[in-house]
């Protein structure tokens, strides 16, 4: 395009050789009325995400920027006036040297889909800050030991923050969650971990055989190079290990059936033959029909051991005493029954 007209205009405004081929004009060398020198600096601002991301492993960046909005305007000013059209913007061309030279300098590509981390670079501040994408797992646990809980329980003192009373991890007592939280964090050099755990059990409840289900979400990870399947977690009674990678916690809830070994208190002469293929659990007024898939009742000493399978989120002692639930396992033996504690055998995830 012929600026011939405007030679005056660009003359006066003083542009850098960077921002003068960036808007198709003859570039030379000098001061710039649109970066103020901003594109001179760009090694120097390399340097800066080059420190920030070196504890980072990654295949896939993608690099974003702020720039200063009088720096946008005086490029809109030129542009107007020169009736410039169609050519990058000092912020694109910024974003993509950038891109370039980290791609150069290391075996990493951009990703503008999904990339493994995204580098954001503030032109005003001078600062980086770094998001490394989550990584979603499939895993199972195992309980061996009585009196741990399935979730983690918030310090009082600083509501989950951290601070001396805690040892600075939120939470107080250990926990399923606190565990694998604990190595999972210190594994994968991460901030911190969530889980979606499918169905759950009392913190004197045993997770048996296969064990239980869950998804974990490890958020902003700096090592992703880790072999999901090669980590086992052992703690005070608790096997964890992993089955895949996930894309994401599911969108819904996961429909699953659970089988339990269930000892409760009772004094019976006999055991009736019981047929049962599902009961009412009523929860605030709303009563919700649960399938029970098999149960067999065996006396034990002075109680009674119950093999039940059942759909998710039947309340098993509920189930047991009779509290909100009918039919329950007292009405159906005509006593009163005491659940001493009950055991998780199998979880079964149900397809479709």
């Amino acid at each position: 395009m012929d600026y011939s007209r405007d030679l005056d205009l660009v003359n006066d405004l003083m542009l850098c050789s960077r921002c003068m081929k960036r808007e198709g004009i003859k570039a030379r060398e000098g001061e710039c009325y649109i970066c103020n020198g901003l594109m001179d600096k760009l090694d120097e601002i390399f340097e800066l995400i080059k420190h920030a991301i070196k504890d980072y492993e990654f295949n896939t960046f993608l690099i974003g920027a702020t720039i200063h909005p009088s720096i946008l305007e005086r490029e809109d000013e030129l542009r107007s006036r020169l009736k410039i059209k169609g050519r990058r913007s000092i912020k694109n061309e910024i974003t993509s040297t950038l891109g370039k030279m980290l791609s150069s300098s290391i075996n990493a590509k951009v990703s503008f889909t999904d990339p493994d981390l995204i580098i954001h670079i503030d032109l005003i501040g001078r600062f980086v800050t770094i998001n490394s994408k989550a990584i979603y797992l499939f895993g199972k646990y195992k309980k061996e030991k009585r009196g741990i809980e399935q979730r983690a329980t918030k310090c009082i003192n600083c509501n989950g923050i951290g601070c001396h009373q805690c040892n600075f991890k939120g939470v107080i007592d250990i926990s399923i969650e606190s565990i694998l939280a604990d190595h999972l964090i210190q594994l994968y050099n991460a901030d911190q971990v969530k889980f979606s755990w499918i169905g759950g059990e009392d913190e004197d409840s045993l997770v048996l055989n296969k064990g239980r289900p869950f998804f974990v979400k490890i958020i902003n990870p700096r090592k992703r190079s880790i072999d999901y399947s090669s980590i086992i977690i052992k703690r005070d009674g608790v096997t964890a290990w992993f089955v895949k990678e996930a894309s994401k916690f599911p969108d819904k809830s996961i429909r699953f059936r659970s089988k339990f070994r269930i000892l409760a208190d009772a004094k019976l002469d006999t055991i009736p033959d019981i047929k049962l293929d599902s009961v009412n659990v009523t929860n605030k007024h709303k009563s919700i029909k649960k399938k029970i898939y098999q149960m067999e009742i065996t006396p034990i000493n002075d109680g009674l051991e119950i093999i039940l399978e059942a759909e998710s989120g039947l309340p098993i002692k509920r189930f047991v005493e009779g509290n909100g639930i009918e039919p329950s396992l007292s009405e159906l033996l005509n006593t009163n029954l005491k659940c001493k504690y009950f055991d998780v055998l199998d979880v079964k995830i149900e397809e479709g």
